[in-house]
């Protein structure tokens, strides 16, 4: 008996989604809010079809492939291709910008129950807060150094 192979599930309960920065939107109650991209993600570990996890959150799957190609969706595209890499770590670094916004206004982390995003958790990421001081703390040394080769600090 020939027949098409079983399709690829993962189960429920070990969908994981790396935390993502959302993409910026105008609010809109039937557009792509920040818990309707944790859903779609989810959606797309669980099912492994883009067409299947948009029809999932009421949205097609041109939607989500413009979303996907928006200025601002990098994190949104980095996670949607590490969740289909079926890995947890997205597969490119922040910019100092999205490290700004990750460590004021935080990433959004989906909280999965029975395979279904059912809530979004928004936590400031530490390393990116830590990681901005960092490079402030190299620039403003930079700078000193700069200030004592021009004779600007007297003994």
């Amino acid at each position: 008996m020939q027949g098409n192979p079983p399709r690829h599930r993962t189960k429920a309960r070990h969908i994981r989604v790396p935390p993502f920065l959302p993409v910026p939107l105008r609010a809109r109650c039937d557009g792509w809010t920040a818990l309707r991209q944790a859903q779609f993600l989810v959606a797309l570990a669980r099912t492994r079809s883009v067409a299947a996890a948009a029809r999932e959150v009421g949205l097609s799957r041109v939607s989500a492939y413009q979303l996907r190609n928006r200025t601002g969706a990098e994190s949104f595209a980095a996670s949607w291709d590490a969740v289909q890499a079926g890995t947890m770590v997205p597969l490119r670094k922040f910019t100092p910008e999205e490290r700004r916004i990750a460590a004021i206004e935080g990433l959004v982390k989906p909280i999965v129950w029975r395979g279904r995003c059912v809530a979004i958790a928004q936590k400031c990421d530490d390393s990116a807060l830590l990681g901005l001081f960092r490079r402030l703390s190299a620039q403003a040394g930079k700078e000193d150094f700069m200030a004592l080769e021009a004779g600007a600090f007297h003994p």
